[in-house]
């Protein structure tokens, strides 16, 4: 556990703002039920807070214009990471046919603002309509977040939200952590101890059990994998399969826990295959229930 732990510390450093991050709704009062709420409303004739039916509780933003024009609730965001990715997502609901936009506009230290964000169609027909943008973060003097469109008549916003999106090592670090508090343990491959029994490298090499049992060969892993990797890796000494490449769950995220088990005896016209004893079988068959690493070929054999 302390390796996944050691990991988890440095991708919380690597990303400034750890695995919870991702958690975190950088839009404040997000419903508009707040009584001080940091919303302010453009361009409409009318504003605020409405008690009905909204997308996911009691009440939801109002925007109202008699004529067809624009009008917007805007926030300030505080700065965005840019190095990291965020999504946008908010619901609205329209009295008339109307353009909704939800987005930011971003200044650049020149002053100049850019948008970013979702424009969609709307009908009333249509009830709530979710939203949604996915983009990076950047370096800019300001943010603000725009919630609004071309429209007449009524307007309503719900459920506006916007959180960094969680990056592939964080998700790998999740699960992996989530099974090691369940299990106590999670193996990422398996490695035969095979020295001094002339095992001989193959495009198909097997794991038998002593009593006869296929533990390993082509149908537990997957197609992909084994045209990705092959059904095996080798490696001259157990110090340099440990560290092995192919035990590792992900370039993003280098860890890796070797199930090492000792070969008995090398089998086949090839020498290419190999028994390990029954309880070994045991053992990886209970492993892969946690976590499947035979379908994704993270198997070495240690040779000569």
């Amino acid at each position: 556990m302390v390796r996944i732990i050691s990991l988890l510390v440095c991708l919380v450093l690597f990303t400034g703002g750890g695995l919870g991050a991702k958690e975190l709704n950088l839009v404040k009062d997000s419903s508009f039920l707040a009584q001080d709420s940091p919303w302010q409303a453009i361009g409409a004739d009318e504003a605020g807070q409405f008690s009905g039916d909204g997308w996911d509780g009691p009440g939801c933003g109002r925007l109202w214009r008699g004529e067809r024009g624009e009008a917007f609730w805007i926030q300030e965001i505080q700065q965005l990471e840019p190095s990291a990715r965020y999504r946008l997502t908010g619901y609205v609901r329209v009295e008339k046919p109307a353009s909704a936009y939800l987005g930011l506009e971003i200044t650049g230290e020149d002053g100049a603002p850019a948008y970013r964000g979702a424009l969609m169609q709307v009908d009333p027909a249509d009830g709530w309509v979710p939203l949604e943008h996915v983009f990076p973060g950047a370096e800019a003097a300001g943010f603000k977040l725009l919630a609004g469109g071309a429209f007449s008549g009524q307007m309503l916003w719900d459920a506006i939200e916007l959180k960094r999106v969680e990056t592939e090592a964080e998700a790998i670090a999740r699960r992996l952590q989530a099974l090691w508090d369940e299990h106590g343990r999670v193996y990422t491959g398996l490695i035969i101890d095979a020295r001094g029994l002339r095992m001989q490298r193959g495009m198909s090499p097997r794991i038998y059990a002593r009593d006869g049992r296929e533990v390993y060969g082509t149908a537990n892993i997957s197609a992909d994998a084994l045209a990705e990797k092959g059904m095996a890796g080798y490696s001259r000494s157990l110090d340099e399969a440990v560290l092995h490449p192919l035990l590792s769950v992900s370039p993003e995220f280098p860890y890796t826990l070797g199930l090492v088990l000792p070969a008995l005896e090398v089998v086949g016209p090839t020498r290419t295959s190999v028994i390990i004893s029954n309880e070994g079988a045991d053992q990886i068959e209970r492993w892969t229930r946690v976590y499947d690493f035979l379908s994704e070929g993270r198997v070495i054999f240690v040779i000569e």
